[in-house]
């Protein structure tokens, strides 16, 4: 399941490393699942936290989406691209509750 949200509604926690269109062919293949994009992503910037940290967001335009766990983010990011809308990669530090869950439920 996706979420959409206003790229107003970005949190303290936010990251903003966005990748360019050249750098995303490097995370996998477009059928890669959103672990694998996720781990090669945070490799490819040096971040050595739990991949549970971390979300991974599309960003085109005004819009801001955040990537399904069984979507397949490559493949959304050339779909977006093919559409002209210019999307870009952004990881984002997940907001983990009391709890010690973030949003997906993960433990982080």
């Amino acid at each position: 399941m996706s979420t959409q949200i206003s790229s107003t509604a970005i949190d303290p926690l936010d990251v903003s490393t966005k990748m360019s269109t050249q750098s995303y062919e490097n995370l996998g293949s477009l059928d890669s699942p959103y672990h694998i994009v996720l781990a090669a992503a945070l490799r490819k910037y040096g971040i050595k936290d739990d991949d549970g940290q971390y979300e991974l967001y599309i960003t085109h335009g005004a819009e801001e989406r955040l990537v399904g766990l069984d979507e397949k983010a490559l493949m959304l990011f050339k779909q977006l691209e093919e559409e002209g809308r210019r999307p870009r990669f952004m990881l984002r530090k997940a907001v983990v509750t009391a709890t010690g869950q973030n949003r997906r439920g993960s433990v982080g």
